[in-house]
Formats: C-alpha cells, structure tokens, sequence
C-alpha cells in the first residue's frame, strides 16, 4: 500500500481512520521538509494546550495515552524537552551502558536454554523498562509498578497484580514520593540530576513530568524494536550468523533495524500558516502524517529499500523524527538495543525460532499465547 502511494506520488490528502482528514507523506524528502519546517508544529491547533502542572494532574493511564504528548504547549514542551537534553547527554548514556549490562545478564540467567520461551514476555518487555529505571535511579520495588503500567493491556501480559500497584497508589504518586527522597538525599541517576539542575520552586513539576514523560516514550519503541528485529534477524539465519561472526557489524545493524522496523509509525505535524509542499497548499491548520515507514522504504533515498542489510552504510533514517521534536531518547533506544542484541549474540550464537513441536511442547500457556518470538535459546557459549 505505501509503495502504491508513493509511484502515485508522496503527497496524498486522506482521512485517517475515517474522522481526521489531513495529509500521508511517503516520501523521504517531502516527510523531512515537513518535520524540519518551522512552521509545521507539533501540537494540534485549536485545542487546549496542557501546562506542565496539568500534566502532572493526568492518571497514569491518561499519560500512557500519547496523543497527550500533543497537547502539551508549545513553550511547555520545550522546557521537558531542555532539561531532558541536558540530562541524557552521551556521558550519561555511556555511564548508562555499564549498568544495563548487568540488567541484559540477569534476566537471561533465568531463562531456559533447551526448551521454548517467550523471549517477548521474558527479556524484550521487562529489559528497557528496568534498564529505564536504573537510568531514572527507581528501586527494585518499584520496576514492577511500572512495568505493569507501560504493558498493561499487551497481548500475552498478565493482570496487573494488585499487590505491587496497590489499590489507590499510581505511579505518579510512587515518582512524586521518590523525587522527593532524590531532592534531600540524592543519588548518581537522572532524578537526582533533574532536582539538581532545576531551581527548587519549579524541580517537582517539572522532573516529575520529565520522569512520566520518559516512561511513555521510552520502554515500548524498544520492546517493540527488540521483538520484531530479533524476529526477522532469527527468520533469515545469515543476519544472525553474520552478527555472531562479525561482532563490529552491530553499529550498522541496529540502524537498519531502526529503519527497517521503524517502531514509530506516523510522525504528526500541523501547519501553522499556509504552506506548500510538494507541489500541494496545505492551509493552516492542516494536519500531515508522515509515514515513518514510507520515509525509511523510499525507493529514492535507500537503494533496495525493502531488503534488510546489515551492512547498508548508516543513512540517516527517520525512525526518531527529524526537526525540534526529534526523539530524545534516540541515544537511550540505541545504547539498550545495541547492548542487548550483542550479549543475545554472544551468549546464544545458536538461538532459533522454536520449532511447532517445541512451541506446542514448551512452558504452558504462557508461551503458546505470547506474543510470537518465541525461540529455543540453544547452549550457551
């Protein structure tokens, strides 16, 4: 279908989902004219604008909701998006590294090696939230809190257990709590840093948003990453080998993954003037989707655009947007991703899809009603 429209040309006027006309950018230069352009913005115009303490007053399950991200002001969202700049810098994020290591290791010391398992439910899932809570500096007690909120509703998860999310405790109210104990004790994480850097009159609402807006944005676009890219990496047995063999290719090979997979499907902007773009007007106002998918498969920018190379030089792909709302956790996704393909590759060269005979015979329903990566791990190295 997006190959369709993209020989059609990369610009068409549709109504997404049947109630929001706008327009589906395909093509890889014009989505990166309309994410770069100062006058195509973020927020939707015309609705109410969320101020940092209003989102701070959103349950959980409002906040995990991420067209709320939309609806932040302008001035707002710039100021999560400076302290989060300066927060996730590379040295933090290379700091960052040594600890999830550990984390990579521990979850798949427990996992079985000769039989079935949902690497999905059992590594993929639980590893960037844990890896996102040691970043934030959350203790052990409160990962599983937040990993129920983050996956609550995903096919093959469990039921929230009320014994760890408590009947009126959310985890904004677990976050409030800890950025108070990180502001008059603090720690080497990034609350800690956050209360640092932020005057004392502002630093709760603001790291406290901070904080809920990494959790939306964080864990499930590396979930996500990490299943569908093992998947096809296990699916064509030479991507997997090739990784084995030639260690150094992983750079080049997470990238692909990034454009390949592409775990975000639309970036959204609005026009807030009369703008043309490729060759249409869009008034103000407009909405335009840029097809995150169809920017990265652009036949004119990536040659082969629909084979999977690992050793296709880096383009630069869209998969975290492009322009003022660029991902920041862009540094984030590529250090936990890069550093758990390496330790499954190093650790199970001869990890494989599991067999209808090994899928049928493996853990119980739990595998059988995951969420398809499900593999024999094989011996360990």
């Amino acid at each position: 279908m997006l190959r369709t429209f993209q020989e059609d040309g990369g610009l068409h006027h549709i109504t997404l989902n049947g109630t929001a006309p706008g327009w589906l950018v395909t093509d890889y230069d014009l989505a990166a004219r309309v994410l770069t352009d100062p006058r195509m913005r973020g927020e939707c115009p015309g609705s109410t604008s969320l101020s940092m303490a209003d989102f701070d007053a959103l349950t959980d399950h409002q906040v995990m909701d991420e067209q709320q991200l939309f609806s932040l002001g302008a001035d707002e969202h710039n100021q999560l998006r400076h302290i989060l700049t300066r927060s996730l810098g590379p040295r933090r994020i290379a700091r960052l590294t040594d600890r999830i290591q550990p984390i990579a290791d521990s979850l798949l010391d427990t996992l079985p090696t000769g039989t079935a398992v949902d690497l999905g439910a059992a590594f993929a899932r639980p590893y960037p939230v844990a890896a996102l809570c040691a970043l934030l500096g959350v203790p052990e007690e409160g990962r599983r809190r937040i990993h129920n909120l983050v996956f609550e509703g995903y096919p093959g998860m469990p039921a929230p257990d009320a014994a760890v999310n408590g009947p009126d405790r959310s985890v904004a109210d677990y976050l409030a709590d800890l950025i108070e104990r990180r502001r008059l004790d603090p720690g080497d994480d990034l609350i800690s840093d956050m209360c640092r850097d932020e005057g004392a009159d502002v630093a709760h609402s603001a790291v406290l948003a901070a904080a809920r807006l990494l959790i939306v944005v964080g864990p499930r676009p590396t979930a996500h990453l990490l299943t569908d890219g093992l998947a096809l990496l296990l699916k064509e047995r030479g991507h997997w080998e090739a990784l084995a063999a030639e260690p150094e290719l992983l750079e080049t090979a997470v990238e692909e993954l990034l454009r390949f997979v592409s775990p975000a499907s639309f970036a959204f902007r609005y026009a807030r003037e009369e703008v043309e773009i490729g060759g249409a007007v869009l008034p103000a106002g407009s909405r335009a989707y840029c097809s995150v998918a169809g920017a990265n498969r652009d036949p004119g920018h990536f040659p082969d655009p629909d084979r999977f190379d690992p050793r296709r030089p880096a383009g630069q792909h869209v998969a975290f947007g492009l322009g003022f709302r660029h991902c920041l956790g862009a540094a984030l996704v590529r250090a936990e991703v890069s550093t758990a393909l390496a330790t499954l590759v190093r650790r199970f060269p001869h990890m494989r899809p599991a067999t209808p005979e090994e899928l049928h015979a493996g853990s119980g329903e739990g595998v059988r009603a995951g969420r398809g990566l499900v593999v024999v791990l094989g011996p360990p190295r």
